[in-house]
């Protein structure tokens, strides 16, 4: 018997399927393949997975077993999938290991799936079920780690064991910082730095009292600790958001003295200047917004026409 794995979508290799092919491979000696839509025929058995709602989906027959948060948030791996070791044979020349220790999070917020797919934080597995011993860096996918502590604090000690490096690749909540952890992550090497977000100005309070927790443990660098800004979702108008943004990188970039990357919510093309200048960082080292802003040029120079 064949099986064949559509990857759609995936920006890293795709785990639900590297998940189905050891399934397939370990329990039935099934042959086991990446393919394209083109050639499902070839197959006695097709899945498919797509991550992001928004991506193209090509056409699939109605044969194909198709699931992925891009196509619906129902559709789940029977438990003896979801807890096998992944085949990173399937994707040639990946250089490290990937999964959940987690699932779910507390956080109730409106922009996310995780509340409606996954439910509140729980506990899914160690490092040692999808840890493959010839990788030396790991990437979690937990969507809170911080908010199982005892459990946060077992997976650091795992890591620090084997001695790999790390990235917490969904993001890691200032909100939940405490002294203790950012001593931890201190202690941890990532990959390459780590991730935090300050989306809603309203939490600034919260998220300085996180951010002092980081310069403490001694953090000082902007390229150990880097914070996503949502632009456009929690603001009434343009202008608003552009505002909140600029306050929110005067606190992250000025006063603390770390990096930021801006993540306009549903790809809002008003903000595409604004993420620009943010993201490209010689532009952004060299220029402020306010001689850089080209929408506010443009919109002047639409009035100076009328």
């Amino acid at each position: 018997m064949k099986v064949g794995l559509i990857d759609i979508d995936s920006k890293m290799p795709n785990l639900v399927l590297m998940k189905l092919s050891a399934y397939y491979k370990k329990i039935f000696k099934y042959d086991v393949e990446l393919t394209v839509p083109l050639f499902n025929k070839n197959y006695d058995i097709v899945f498919a997975s797509k991550i992001f709602s928004y991506s193209y989906c090509p056409v699939l027959p109605d044969d194909v077993n198709i699931g992925g948060s891009g196509f619906d948030l129902k559709t789940k791996l029977k438990p003896q999938v979801e807890h096998i070791m992944p085949d990173y044979d399937l994707y040639p020349g990946i250089g490290y290991s990937l999964g959940f220790t987690t699932r779910g999070c507390v956080r109730k917020c409106p922009f996310c799936i995780v509340p409606e797919k996954e439910g509140d934080i729980r506990f899914n597995a160690d490092i040692y079920e999808f840890w493959d011993r010839r990788h030396k860096k790991i990437i979690l996918l937990d969507n809170n780690i911080f908010a199982l502590p005892n459990h946060f604090y077992k997976i650091a000690d795992q890591i620090l064991k084997e001695g790999l490096k790390i990235d917490f690749n969904q993001g890691l909540d200032t909100r939940l910082l405490t002294e203790e952890k950012a001593g931890i992550l201190k202690e941890l090497t990532p990959i390459e730095y780590w991730r935090f977000a300050f989306d809603n100005l309203k939490e600034e309070p919260k998220i300085r009292r996180g951010l002092e927790c980081l310069k403490n443990a001694g953090f000082n660098d902007r390229h150990e600790i880097m914070f996503y800004l949502l632009i456009g979702f929690y603001e009434d108008d343009y202008d608003e958001a552009i505002q909140s943004g600029l306050k929110r990188i005067d606190i992250i970039c000025n006063e603390y003295g770390f990096d930021v990357f801006a993540m306009p919510y549903n790809y809002d093309s008003r903000f595409a200047d604004f993420t620009r200048w943010v993201n490209y960082k010689a532009i952004f080292r060299s220029v402020k917004w306010k001689d850089y802003n080209p929408y506010m040029s443009r919109k002047i120079q639409a009035n100076k026409n009328l």
